[in-house]
């Protein structure tokens, strides 16, 4: 009695087509929005869906629950009953694939290549130590919090897991799949992330010239030379991250045409840097302006990286070998562990004991909330207490 319209009869939707001859008129339709163009995703079905709301619809008829000549569609769809058997594993990569899909739309809250490769792996873990086959719906605060509070995970990953699946909890809220919500975050501990202070990075970046100076010595090819034909210009990356407190994939992915000498501003967003994330121009502060001058960001074309080369991984791996070489040398302590996102840090607490105000740092930051940035001011009372045995002060007479 029900039947599915062939392929192609309506580009933007499918038609289910009831015929029965005892009704007036003798044939109605239900439309139902093709994947592709549906308003929202939720709203789109690939034909195999159709076929089966069709089969479920007409299920209905048959028994009294759905009449099509009377009622614009069914109470509950084939995808809602769905949604109610939906596995864990299901809905978390239903969950990053939309995130993703709105990352590449240019959304706020979408996911860049970057993010959805890091956060893809960790939530099916997630799903598959918990329960991968079970309805998503069963899922327990005792699960979560046995996962998220792992004995063999620092306390730095327990509030970046406990930050992945909120965003992911939240989420099935909003699609009214599951009524979860994360258990209160007490077992983890504020603490300060790993930081580079200037001279620290001072330290890295003259062993990196030793390293570069010796590749360039060491290659066959004549033409080779130090300062241009190395990997010197890792180095500025660095310095630059340091000084706007930029991210790895912030920094490797300015063009020329977001830096502005002459009103020393810096635009991180547009189409310059990873989609998803909103736009922001901070501003350009004076060491900062130099390295950009010194590229040639006024007089290069907009569009081109201010860094030519981009590989977020080997930029990363040379700060690592250059932190170790300083190690070597003995310029950097032993137990040294700074990584190039420390720089980011260390730009952050480096702004703190200067004194600037939080609300400032955290916009300078781009943070989404002053808590990320009130973590930095545990770094103070340190800073404090030295500054304090530091004064040269006389005693008040008759002390």
């Amino acid at each position: 009695m029900a039947s599915l319209s062939p392929e192609g009869r309506l580009k933007t939707k499918h038609q289910i087509r009831y015929r029965d001859r005892e009704r007036s008129p003798k044939e109605v339709t239900d439309s139902l929005w093709k994947k592709d163009n549906a308003p929202t995703q939720d709203q789109g079905y690939t034909r195999t869906e159709a076929k089966r709301e069709a089969d479920y619809r007409e299920a209905l008829y048959r028994r009294g629950e759905y009449d099509p000549w009377t009622e614009e569609s069914p109470s509950v769809s084939t995808q809602s009953r769905a949604e109610e058997h939906m596995t864990l594993l299901a809905a978390v990569r239903r969950y990053v694939e939309e995130k993703r899909n709105a990352g590449e739309r240019g959304e706020r809250h979408g996911w860049g290549e970057e993010t959805y490769k890091r956060y893809k792996p960790t939530l099916e873990r997630f799903a598959k130590d918990t329960a991968p086959s079970r309805s998503v719906t069963r899922l327990t605060e005792t699960q979560i919090r046995s996962w998220v509070y792992r004995e063999d995970l620092s306390h730095e990953s327990k509030r970046t897991y406990y930050r992945m699946v909120s965003a992911f909890l939240a989420w099935l809220r909003e699609k009214e799949i599951a009524d979860l919500s994360m258990p209160p975050e007490l077992e983890t501990r504020s603490t300060v992330p790993s930081w580079a202070s200037r001279e620290q990075l001072a330290a890295v970046v003259s062993a990196w010239e030793d390293v570069c100076r010796e590749d360039a010595n060491r290659n066959s090819d004549p033409s080779v030379t130090f300062p241009a034909d190395t990997r010197w210009w890792m180095q500025a990356a660095w310095r630059l991250s340091f000084w706007q407190a930029l991210r790895r994939s912030e920094v490797l992915k300015i063009r020329c045409g977001s830096v502005d000498l002459e009103d020393r501003s810096l635009l991180i967003g547009g189409d310059y840097v990873t989609k998803g994330k909103a736009d922001a121009t901070i501003p350009l502060v004076g060491p900062a302006a130099e390295i950009a001058r010194e590229w040639g960001a006024s007089e290069r074309p907009d569009g081109e990286r201010l860094f030519g080369r981009s590989q977020a991984d080997k930029v990363s791996r040379g700060f690592t070998e250059a932190r170790d070489r300083a190690i070597q040398d003995g310029s950097l302590d032993p137990d040294c562990e700074i990584t190039m996102h420390s720089l980011r840090h260390g730009r952050a607490i480096d702004l703190t004991k200067k004194g600037r105000h939080i609300v400032y740092v955290s916009q300078f930051l781009r943070h989404s909330s002053l808590d990320s940035t009130r973590e930095y001011l545990q770094v103070v009372p340190r800073h404090l207490q030295q500054e304090m045995e530091d004064l040269d002060e006389s005693p008040i007479a008759g002390e």
